[in-house]
């Protein structure tokens, strides 16, 4: 039989209260590595098995004070993981069975005739010890490893809706504390900064709180004590984290930190997906779509909330100019150059923001740009686009000096909610006025909407159309008014003075009518002209007849 455990540890209790089968179990006992102890009587071993623990109790089933059969049940009920075998000299078929019923392992006849068969027999238990031990520690683990993996489920499953970065870190640190045992977890989540150092943005230990580090290696020589740690690094585009924790189970941390970078890639698709469809691919701002969108979520907000938003739209003076000079490559670096100038939080000189966190800053399309501000009034739009304008034309672009102000520039239009308009398209049309004045008073000036300049708009565009749909018109209807007026049988009806659309029109029409009357006369005039010669040729030529009869 292949010995799967070690004698010296199994602990045997021999009860007889004959001395010499006592004497002579133990001897043979423990020559054979068996720890064992001696006992003569029930009741003396049955006050042992309250001090001291047994693997195996060796009993006859006859003796005084205790009988062997009472003391089983005893143990039985007492310590039900101690092997119990009946040794007796009187064994029956009924005395068996009873012993079994009660639990006894077996039983064994004396007297002996190889005291080897004992230890054999022993084996036999211990090895029923032993498998029982195995089964109660890998129950005992597969039940830990259940709660675990529960656990471990309870805790992933929060991260697997996470699509932000924000949300990751809060819930990270929420699942870790309860993963690992609440308060008793360190952890520590750094974010790296435009200059490169690392700080603590969250963290359990009042050491770390508010400091920098210039490295990821100097923050670690500073958690070094940390048992059973894990060590993340977060890196994307435009994400620089890190976040250790400490973990009381090792092998559950790996799996936990395994689905936390599962989680981030995932949010670095989800973000990369979304810039697809949100943002510009040449200037990296949002797009057109996105600016639509978000300006109709933005009136609505402060709509309800009865404040204020402003919208800013800017174009780049002589931007063709400067495409046609320098080419179209060197025009998309300066759109994206503009791009980045505008969505910074800080100026070149740090001196106020460019653009707050609530701002949105979008390209519009071309060499266009939108800002919307919201809960920020005309006055103080006006004052972020005088600021606006400023920078952009200070700021050192590439071939500035060639255009034809010197600098690159812009023009800028300004327009708010609900003052102008209370609709997002009606908000967008009316801060393009403003620009489309900015740009006729001559570029590089921030202009706002004003509803009285907004009518004389009105009025000179449809003065505007009407002069240039006339002329368009005017050779057609020339030529249909000279056919009237040549053929003797056709009408030229009288346009309606009240229609306003055609008064200048008429005018016109009169003036050239004029011109095609006196063109008629003078075709009359000169139709009499031939008229009167072909009358005094044929009267010279009669004259010259009557000569020549004569």
């Amino acid at each position: 039989m292949s010995q799967s455990f070690d004698k010296s540890k199994v602990k045997v209790l021999v009860v007889d209260d004959e001395q010499s089968i006592r004497d002579m179990l133990c001897l043979t006992l423990k020559e054979d590595g068996w720890d064992v102890r001696a006992e003569e009587n029930g009741q003396k071993a049955w006050d042992r098995l309250q001090q001291e623990s047994f693997h195996i109790v060796l009993s006859d089933i006859n003796m005084p004070e205790l009988k062997g059969t009472e003391l089983l049940k005893r143990v039985k009920q007492s310590f039900p993981l101690t092997e119990f075998l009946i040794m007796t000299s009187q064994a029956t078929l009924e005395t068996a069975i009873t012993a079994i019923k009660h639990g006894a392992y077996d039983y064994l006849h004396k007297p002996f005739d190889d005291l080897q068969s004992v230890c054999r027999k022993l084996e036999q238990v211990a090895d029923r010890i032993f498998l029982r031990q195995q089964n109660q520690e890998l129950m005992r683990r597969l039940k830990a490893a259940g709660q675990d993996l529960k656990s471990l489920l309870d805790s992933i499953r929060p991260l697997s809706g996470v699509l932000e970065m924000k949300s990751l870190r809060e819930t990270a640190i929420e699942q870790v504390l309860r993963l690992f045992q609440g308060s008793s977890s360190r952890y520590a989540w750094l974010t790296q900064d435009a200059e490169g150092h690392w700080k603590t943005e969250w963290t359990s230990e009042i050491g770390l709180k508010q400091s920098s580090w210039d490295s990821l290696e100097s923050f670690r020589s500073q958690t070094e004590s940390w048992k059973n740690s894990e060590f993340l690094i977060f890196e994307g585009e435009g994400v620089h984290e890190a976040f250790q924790y400490e973990a009381s189970k090792l092998a559950v941390a790996r799996v936990f930190s395994q689905q936390l970078e599962t989680c981030f890639e995932k949010i670095k698709k989800h973000l990369e997906l979304e810039a697809l469809a949100t943002k510009d691919g040449l200037t990296k701002l949002y797009n057109h779509r996105y600016f639509q969108d978000r300006l109709r979520q933005e009136i609505s907000l402060v709509k309800r909330q009865k404040k204020e938003l402003s919208l800013i739209l800017l174009d780049v003076d002589h931007f063709k100019n400067y495409n046609d000079t320098h080419g179209h490559p060197a025009g998309d670096k300066l759109l994206r150059d503009l791009a980045s100038l505008l969505d910074q939080k800080t100026t070149r000189d740090h001196s106020s923001p460019m653009r707050r966190e609530s701002d949105v800053v979008a390209r519009y399309g071309g060499e266009e740009f939108a800002l919307i501000l919201p809960f920020t009034g005309k006055e103080g739009a006006l004052i972020k686009a005088e600021r606006v304008r400023a920078a952009i034309e200070a700021y050192p672009f590439e071939h500035r000096e060639q255009q034809p102000m010197g600098s690159i520039t812009v023009s800028i239009g300004v327009a708010s909610c609900p003052e102008d308009a209370d609709q997002a398209e009606e908000l967008v049309k009316r801060a393009d006025e403003a620009l489309y004045r900015a740009k006729k008073a001559g570029r590089n000036q921030v202009s706002s909407f004003e509803a009285k300049l907004s009518e004389e708009r009105e009025v000179e565009a449809k003065g505007e159309s009407v002069l240039k749909n006339d002329e368009e018109e005017a050779p057609a209807r020339k030529e249909a008014t000279l056919g009237a007026l040549l053929d003797p049988t056709g009408e030229q009806p009288r346009p309606s003075l009240d229609d306003p659309s055609l008064q200048i029109s008429y005018h016109k029409l009169q003036a050239e009518a004029g011109e095609v009357s006196q063109l008629v006369e003078e075709i009359e005039l000169l139709g009499r002209d031939e008229a009167s010669s072909e009358e005094e040729t044929e009267l010279e030529l009669g004259a010259d007849k009557k000569e020549s009869s004569s």
